[in-house]
């Protein structure tokens, strides 16, 4: 029973010491990523081009001659699915797409940690 307990005790103890390890990474993140946003100042005011990729298809120039208005051309994406998101053509990641007040937006889910993820535009 005793040998129970100070296994109980070092797993809390250890679940402390994991905590405050994750603190002060976090401080040392933080701590950077505040130097790392003044390092940038002077670059602030640079626009950068945003692309949401709804899908792709391909079609033959036969299918492509025959479009007319109205035509549906179905594309490799369902409904619901994440799109791709490119900086300045550079794959950045997945987003959702939402409406808000009559206006389509993009909601960012997750960005790659390098730009391997998807082939690039």
């Amino acid at each position: 029973m005793k040998e129970n307990n100070n296994l109980k005790m070092a797993d809390s103890e250890k679940d402390s010491d994991d905590s405050a390890d994750f603190v002060k990474q976090s401080g040392i993140y933080h701590e950077n990523l505040n130097k790392m946003k003044k390092s940038f100042k002077d670059f602030d005011d640079i626009p950068l081009e945003i692309e949401v990729r709804l899908g792709q298809s391909t079609l033959t120039i036969r299918q492509l001659l025959e479009l007319s208005h109205g035509s549906i051309v179905s594309i490799d994406k369902s409904a619901g699915e994440p799109m791709d998101i490119f900086l300045n053509s550079e794959y950045l990641g997945k987003g959702e797409i939402s409406v808000v007040e009559d206006s389509f937006n993009v909601r960012i889910i997750r960005i790659s940690d390098s730009g391997n993820d998807n082939a690039k535009v």
